[in-house]
């Protein structure tokens, strides 16, 4: 077997170690590499934490300090790195979160699941609080030892004020949607119980015991009707038997302070504007103001006012009376939106009552109306009467074969004449009052001389009676601007009647005197027609004036017309009409007009058209 040469097996190793050699630098190069690539990664990586702003990212040690820290962390917590650098991570939490040491807790959570996630409120260095999402991972190496934790945080108030803002809007919808539709229900029982009866009186009791205590503990309810002083028609309170004390207090109350129309502030200014008032909290302040004496005082402390509305009660551009609303609650003081929704119901109640008034009136005028067919039938039916015996009578004169007696044919023509012209009078005044009612009655204006007018009528009058002494104290001749048939038609219409309503005769007077103005237009002329007559009863003296009122029913013949009629055509005059009586009998009526009405009749006329 031929020897190995030695050459040969060294320069073989000499190539294997070489070889080694190479896989050495290779692998040393490469090494070299990857520590390079590693260090160029952490320092990508540190860049990168470095220039997050919005977010604090930092790491813990296995303790819980912070051992790194970021500019986002700077800027969102407040601290300098080397402020927090080996400090608790549990400085970020409010005291009710370490209470029971929320973050020994986190920290527990992130070990066993590796990870973990919350948000809640977090503390600033200047103790600032703001709502952060947290997520904190666990770190460890390849052998699972546990090196520490990585902490992010971002600052999301923005976001939880947003949320919060949004919550508390939708929580406010829903209990606006819920109250209005409370308020819809309530509005909708209260307009049934103003419905249920025309009796709105009745009504109103009602809707006052069903505001007490939905929104009051005070409520009630006051009207107005022929004096500027209202009436209390309806009253509640959440204790029924303070109701009753209250209609005492109130009857005390008026008798020692009187209702004051013109009082700038209150139920008076309600009343007068038709503006409702709202005092959201009374305070003591303002009850000493009102109090005009210690006693009074006394009692508005007893009532606990604390917070008052008062609502006018307006239907048809007219105030009908007005709605009080009492909170003795300090808790619930009214609001604008209070006042709305009261608004509302107060609405309906001026509804209510309108309506109510309206048919009222309407049962009146349909009363008016059947007494006004009777009245006229029978005032008709008498002349008509007459009218057909007279003339039958005459027919039956005629038809024989003597020649009818010339004085009695002339009696009976006379009968027929006079049944015509009260039938004419009648129907007239029947026109007059159809003319008035449609706003079509005219006057026709024209220089007159009154002085002339009132001397004929004077004597017409005269000759019409032997019981009375018609006596006229007036210039002979006086200029005038007025509607002679029409003034002539109220003239006589007054010295008919003092006729009428003296039937024991006595002195009848006609006056006339010229009141004295700043110039000859706004010059007055007054009229006075006395009578020593049986006058009128005290309780039926506001309704003279009234159509179809007749003060002396029995035993007097008449529509009940004249003195209405009288009173619209002195009005369209631009004047006015009024009368007086005497204790012990007698009436006087008085005319007052302008001596020229030309100016002032016309807007006069279109006002009572």
């Amino acid at each position: 077997m031929e020897k190995e040469n030695p050459d040969r097996e060294l320069l073989e190793e000499i190539k294997q170690l070489k070889a080694r050699i190479a896989e050495l630098e290779t692998s040393k190069l490469s090494t070299r590499n990857d520590t390079d690539k590693l260090n160029a990664s952490e320092e990508r990586f540190r860049l990168l934490v470095e220039s997050v702003k919005d977010y604090a990212i930092f790491m813990l040690d296995p303790n819980g300090k912070v051992a790194s820290w970021n500019k986002g962390a700077q800027s969102i917590k407040g601290y300098q790195a080397n402020e927090i650098i080996g400090q608790h991570f549990s400085k970020f939490y409010p005291p009710e979160d370490l209470a029971w040491d929320k973050p020994g807790w986190e920290l527990e959570q992130t070990i066993l699941a590796g990870r973990f996630e919350d948000e809640g409120w977090r503390l600033r260095k200047d103790g600032t609080r703001f709502w952060a999402n947290v997520t904190i991972t666990a770190l460890r190496d390849e052998r699972g030892i546990l090196r520490g934790f990585a902490k992010v945080t971002h600052d999301m108030t923005d976001r939880k004020m947003a949320e919060e803002a949004i919550r508390r809007a939708n929580a406010t919808l829903e209990k606006r949607v819920a109250q209005r539709i409370s308020q819809l229900s309530f509005l909708a029982e209260s307009s049934k119980l103003l419905s249920s009866s025309l009796d709105y009186e009745v009504t109103l009791q009602r809707v006052a015991q069903l505001v007490v205590p939905e929104l009051a503990n005070w409520c009630s309810v006051s009207v107005l009707e022929d004096t500027p002083e209202p009436r209390l028609v309806a009253l509640a309170h959440v204790d029924p038997a303070r109701v009753q004390w209250a209609h005492n207090l109130q009857q005390r109350l008026q008798s020692k302070y009187p209702f004051d129309p013109a009082a700038p502030t209150g139920l008076p200014h309600v009343l007068r504007t038709g503006q409702p008032e709202l005092y959201p909290e009374i305070t003591d302040e303002m009850i000493q103001a009102a109090a005009v004496d210690e006693e009074l005082l006394t009692i508005l402390q007893s009532l606990n006012i604390k917070s008052l509305m008062i609502l006018p009660l307006v239907a048809r551009d007219r105030v009908l009376g007005a709605m009080q609303l009492v909170s003795t609650n300090p808790d619930h003081l009214y609001t604008e939106e209070d006042l709305k929704f009261a608004q509302e119901l107060a609405q309906r109640a001026a509804m209510a009552v309108d309506n109510a008034r309206l048919y009222q009136d309407a049962q009146r005028a349909i009363s008016i109306r059947n007494e006004f067919v009777s009245v006229a039938a029978h005032e008709l039916k008498t002349p008509i009467t007459s009218l057909r015996g007279f003339t039958q009578l005459l027919m039956r004169r005629l038809s024989g074969d003597a020649l009818p007696d010339p004085a009695q044919l002339r009696q009976g023509l006379n009968q027929v004449n006079t049944q015509t012209n009260r039938l004419a009078n009648l129907i007239g005044r029947l026109l007059d009052m159809s003319q008035l009612e449609a706003g079509k009655l005219v006057l026709t204006l024209e220089k007159t001389d009154i002085g002339q007018m009132l001397s004929n009528l004077v004597a017409a009058a005269q000759l019409r009676t032997d019981k009375h002494t018609i006596t006229l104290d007036a210039p002979e001749h006086l200029e005038c601007i007025l509607d002679p048939l029409r003034f002539e038609q109220v003239m006589t219409n007054l010295l008919d009647n003092a006729i009428k309503y003296s039937p024991e005769g006595g002195e009848i007077k006609l006056d006339l005197k010229i009141l004295p103005g700043e110039n000859d237009h706004q010059q007055n002329i007054r009229l006075r027609v006395e009578d020593q007559g049986i006058g009128i009863a005290p309780e039926s003296r506001e309704k003279i004036f009234e159509p179809f009122f007749q003060g002396h029913a029995r035993g007097y013949a008449g529509l009940g017309l004249g003195l209405y009629i009288s009173r619209e055509i002195v009005e369209l005059h631009g004047g006015t009409i009024g009368a007086e009586f005497g204790d012990t009998g007698g009436s006087t009526f008085i005319v007052t007009v302008p001596l020229k009405a030309s100016e002032r009749s016309e807007s006069t006329k279109e006002a009572v058209n």
